[in-house]
């Protein structure tokens, strides 16, 4: 078994998931699962830093950028500001630094 599924496999149990960890999942569950991930993180994002604030897909493409109080972030970008904790002032600040044009 590949390191990285024995880390996944790991994970989900953590997590207490009902999702069966297969290898070769369809494609339309794999895109579904993968929606709902994006999903997810918008939501756990918005409620963390916007009190809830209603926030929508841009070009309605889920996973793309999501529009959140006249502010524009990527799933990349909210998965960061997520795992690696950032409380509001600290997301806010990096969020500010990087529209400044400076590349971090």
């Amino acid at each position: 078994m590949c390191r990285l599924w024995q880390r996944e496999d790991r994970i989900f149990k953590e997590m207490k998931t009902n999702i069966p960890i297969t290898r070769k999942l369809d494609e339309k569950i794999t895109l579904a699962l993968y929606y709902q991930a994006c999903e997810d993180v918008a939501d756990t994002f918005t409620r963390k830093y916007f009190k809830g604030a209603s926030y929508y897909w841009i070009g309605l493409e889920v996973g793309g950028v999501i529009e959140v109080a006249d502010r524009f972030f990527s799933v990349s970008d909210m998965v960061d500001f997520l795992r690696y904790k950032y409380t509001g002032k600290m997301m806010f600040e990096y969020y500010n630094y990087e529209r400044e044009g400076v590349s971090v």
